[in-house]
């Protein structure tokens, strides 16, 4: 049975998922094409970044999570987000093609996915732009 404080934890962590932008941890940005794509048409903002523990039977368990949003220009561009931790991705706006593990796959505005830890996800952006947000859990 949970202790109120661990409940409290829980419903802490889901208020933020459900409340806070989905952004991702830190990575690094590479063109995924021979063009680098220069610094003023890719934009991160960090909006939460900070560790946490989890409480488990086993003891607790110390994790960081970070909220990131990404500013991204369009017009066919793909951006890569390297390989990091486990985290959930929310396109706020646009219309991006993503490939994962090498799978593409069309999103819309609204559309939530996850990215498994080691694997590095490319953007490629239609139109003017996009606003991406990741939710960013590793230990």
């Amino acid at each position: 049975m949970a202790t109120g404080q661990q409940k409290l934890f829980r419903g802490a962590i889901v208020a933020a998922f459900l409340t806070l932008p989905i952004v991702g941890s830190t990575s690094r940005l590479i063109a995924a094409q021979a063009d680098p794509i220069p610094a003023a048409e890719v934009k991160t903002t960090t909006r939460f970044s900070n560790p946490v523990t989890l409480p488990t039977p086993k003891g607790p368990v110390p994790l960081h999570v970070e909220v990131k949003d990404w500013y991204l220009a369009g017009h066919g561009r793909a951006v890569e987000i390297s390989a990091q931790g486990f985290y959930i991705a929310n396109l706020q706006s646009g219309d991006v093609v993503t490939q994962i593990g090498g799978k593409s796959e069309p999103r819309r505005p609204g559309d939530f996915w996850a990215v498994d830890k080691g694997v590095a996800m490319i953007v490629k952006v239609n139109g003017e732009g996009a606003i991406l947000e990741t939710f960013a859990i590793s230990p």
